[in-house]
């Protein structure tokens, strides 16, 4: 087989392979989720949900009652509990993603249907740099409508949906998770008028 047949041959391989890292489609409660590397799954979520995202009144586990989410800040909600290796091994990220923004109009929240006791032990062995809500199962998958861990949501100021990901942004890794991350704050963070 000569070359040219030889490489023809692998591109028609490996083509597949490429285009499935930068799209795919992800399936939950029969709904079919397009999930891209630059968007996450963002326009299939909106398209069955809509933007609106109202979680109400938040409570962190110690206690403060955090703002409503048309406040004006771009908040950062992740979804996640702790029996979740996936949710565990994205956090080092996360708290890149929130130190990069710790001065700027932006909030992160941590959202699980673990108690808060079992939160607080979790947090000993694995730092969470973001304030932790504990709510029960059913409003989590009431709130988030999707039953994909670990889940991270992206308000703009008026708390309307900006951005969505299921899982990590792809097999690049964590980098390529905290560039999309830092990507889509950005491009919220533009839409706010301040």
């Amino acid at each position: 087989m000569g070359k040219k047949r030889l490489s023809g041959a692998l591109l028609s391989l490996l083509l597949p392979l490429v285009v499935w890292a930068q799209s795919h489609t992800l399936t939950d409660n029969g709904r079919k989720f397009v999930f891209t590397d630059s968007a996450g799954v963002t326009a299939s979520y909106v398209g069955y949900f809509g933007t609106a995202f109202n979680p109400g009144t938040l409570t962190t586990i110690d206690g403060h009652a955090l703002p409503p989410p048309d406040s004006g800040q771009v908040v950062v909600y992740n979804f996640w509990f702790a029996a979740c290796p996936p949710c565990a091994a994205e956090i080092p990220t996360l708290n890149r993603v929130a130190a990069a923004y710790k001065d700027s109009h932006v909030r992160f929240v941590g959202i699980s249907w673990d108690s808060p006791e079992r939160i607080r032990l979790f947090l000993s062995s694995h730092p969470f740099e973001f304030k932790q809500v504990s709510l029960n199962r059913s409003i989590v998958d009431s709130l988030k409508k999707v039953s994909l861990y670990p889940c991270t949501i992206i308000t703009d100021h008026r708390g309307r949906v900006s951005f969505v990901l299921f899982g990590r942004a792809s097999s690049s890794g964590t980098d390529a998770l905290y560039q999309l991350l830092n990507t889509q704050i950005d491009k919220a963070l533009k839409d706010n008028p301040r």
